[in-house]
């Protein structure tokens, strides 16, 4: 079953669904699926990318997780899904506004 991952407990908690912070680079691609590419980042860090959502590895450590793409006449930035799992993004919609605390 497809996983939903809500942007408001990736506010709340960190946690990108199960993927959290120093999780290795293979178990993020093994709790996602197979990223849609690479990010070309500096020596000891790399990246892979679902989308506008990124993961930044240092030394086989994710150490973030961003989307800076929000825009909202461009919904379709923050929008993803594949066979593991669907980005919940009711919460940035700009008809949807509340409050973290509301969501």
């Amino acid at each position: 079953m497809k996983k939903e991952i809500k942007i408001t407990d990736f506010l709340r908690t960190g946690k990108f669904g199960n993927v959290e912070l120093h999780d290795s680079y293979d178990s993020v691609i093994e709790k996602l699926g197979e990223p849609d590419g690479n990010i070309r980042i500096v020596k000891h860090k790399r990246g892979i990318h679902y989308s506008m959502y990124e993961f930044v590895f240092n030394n086989n450590k994710l150490e973030s997780i961003q989307n800076d793409r929000f825009d909202p006449e461009f919904p379709e930035l923050t929008e993803f899904e594949n066979d593991n799992f669907k980005v919940n993004t009711d919460f940035l919609k700009a008809d949807n506004i509340k409050k973290l605390s509301e969501a």
